[in-house]
């Protein structure tokens, strides 16, 4: 792996921990929905990290869930928990969005930090 991968791959584990971090803090202020995009961005950034580390090309960020799930969990490298739990914080950050009509309560926003922050490390753990 060439340097500047390395780089690019502990700038976004850096970002992601980052994340999980001002995750925690929202909530701390009851800014849920500021915590739920936190989440997202974390799993994103540490999934983004996860296929560069394992050389899996992906054309858009947008394409990663779906390679992520073909590559890893289709093919028996991965638990199929992964990506359900990656669905399931993407899904409610997007439920969280500031257009919509229901504001996320404590218990999704901490359940939510809670997946993502599994996720965020098993994968981590993977890339050691």
């Amino acid at each position: 792996m060439l340097a500047d991968d390395r780089f690019r791959i502990g700038t976004l584990l850096e970002k992601a921990d980052e994340s999980l971090g001002a995750a925690e803090t929202m909530i701390e202020k009851e800014q849920y929905e500021e915590a739920l995009l936190r989440c997202y961005h974390a799993v994103f950034f540490v999934l983004r990290a996860f296929l560069m580390k394992n050389r899996v090309p992906v054309q858009r960020t947008s394409e990663s869930v779906a390679v992520f799930k073909r590559v890893f969990v289709d093919a028996g490298r991965l638990p199929i928990q992964y990506h359900e739990d990656l669905v399931l914080v993407l899904q409610v950050a997007d439920v969280g969005s500031a257009d919509s009509r229901t504001a996320p309560s404590r218990g999704v926003a901490v359940d939510t930090l809670e997946r993502a922050s599994r996720l965020c490390g098993a994968l981590i753990a993977r890339m050691e």
